[in-house]
């Protein structure tokens, strides 16, 4: 087969390249006419097109942008252009009791769970209430060391967080009363003991 066609300019129809086909008797491009039959090759069988097949298509379409917004309006963000933010660590607080002490795990004894924040310079923690109660009295200490009676009285308080609901508390540096801490302690506390669900607890760091 010849490669003529390679090398043969394409019609142009008002001022732009037309759809053409190659004729290989006179060995040009000629523009497709209403006349010429176009064979589509690349489509189904059989479509289905029904007012039901297209609303279920709808839905499907609708279904995945509300998921993508979820996740684009879940509030983990870096605050700091130029910084680094990771995550220290994740705590299931678990429902067994009224009130916890969540850090380095979790426990009702503060001495247990104080989690070492010390090589970064900013915190943030992420607190999804996903039991069946409502989350009050939640405070977070800070304190120098994870020994013994090292932590200072709440220097940050919240208001409840309803169940099936979440909070992100940023900036700790600034938001903590004592300027010089290594540790940190979350304190939660039920109006309630719940009968099902959890507590997920995210702490991030910035570097």
């Amino acid at each position: 087969m010849s490669d003529e066609w390679k090398y043969r300019d394409l019609p142009r129809a008002n001022g732009q390249v037309a759809p053409a086909k190659w004729d290989a008797d006179i060995k040009e491009w000629v523009p497709y006419t209403t006349k010429d039959k176009i064979e589509v090759t690349n489509l189904p069988d059989n479509q289905d097109v029904s007012d039901s097949a297209v609303k279920a298509e709808l839905e499907s379409i609708k279904s995945t942008q509300a998921e993508i917004l979820k996740r684009l309006d879940k509030p983990i963000s870096t605050q700091v252009t130029g910084s680094v933010v990771e995550k220290i660590t994740d705590v299931d607080g678990h429902i067994g009791t009224r009130w916890q002490y969540i850090g380095e795990g979790n426990s009702t004894n503060i001495n247990q769970v104080p989690l070492n924040v010390s090589e970064y310079r900013n915190q943030s923690i992420l607190i999804s209430n996903n039991t069946d109660n409502n989350l009050g009295n939640v405070a977070i200490y800070s304190g120098i060391s994870s020994n013994g009676g090292t932590f200072f009285n709440p220097s940050v308080t919240m208001d409840d967080i309803p169940s099936g609901t979440e909070v992100y508390l940023d900036d700790l540096k600034n938001k903590l009363e004592k300027e010089i801490y290594t540790h940190v302690v979350l304190r939660i506390k039920f109006s309630e003991k719940p009968e099902d669900g959890k507590v997920d607890v995210t702490f991030l760091g910035r570097k």
